[in-house]
C-alpha cells in the first residue's frame, strides 16, 4: 500500500501564486532525500519521480519555502526537515502522514522544479 505524506502550504510557488490554504500529497516512496543544505528558509525535498515522461530521466524537486512566524529562529529550515524526518519514522503503517509542524511554523508557498540528466 503507497504511502503519502500531506502538507499544508498558505500559498503557492512562483509559477502560481495562490492566495489561499491547500494541502497536497507526496508519495513516501518517491522521497530519496533533502538536495539543498544552504538555504535558511527554503527546504528542497528530491523525487525520485521522474521529470520529463517521454525521456524517462529527470529529477523533480520540491521547495518549500518555510518561516517561523514569531521570526526568533532564522533558520526554520533545520526544524521543518526534522518534522519531515520524524514523521516519516513515527507511524509507518498508515496511508496518510500528515505533516504538523511545531507551533509558530508554517510552510508559506511550495514549487516544483524539474531537471532533465
Amino acid at each position: 500500500m503507497a504511502q503519502f505524506l500531506k502538507i499544508k502550504s498558505e500559498g503557492g510557488g512562483s509559477v502560481y501564486n495562490y492566495t489561499f490554504e491547500i494541502e497536497f500529497l507526496i508519495k513516501v516512496d518517491d522521497f530519496t532525500g533533502f538536495v539543498d543544505q544552504f538555504s535558511s528558509n527554503r527546504v528542497y525535498i528530491g523525487l525520485s519521480d521522474v521529470f520529463d515522461p517521454d525521456s524517462n530521466t529527470g529529477l523533480t524537486t520540491l521547495q518549500l519555502e518555510v518561516a517561523d512566524s514569531t521570526g526568533v529562529d532564522t533558520e526554520p529550515r533545520k526544524v521543518v526537515e526534522a518534522t519531515i524526518i520524524n514523521t516519516l519514522l513515527s507511524k509507518p503503517s498508515g496511508k496518510f502522514l500528515t505533516l504538523t509542524l511545531p507551533e509558530n511554523y508554517i510552510i508559506k508557498s511550495w514549487q516544483t522544479s524539474g531537471y532533465i540528466a
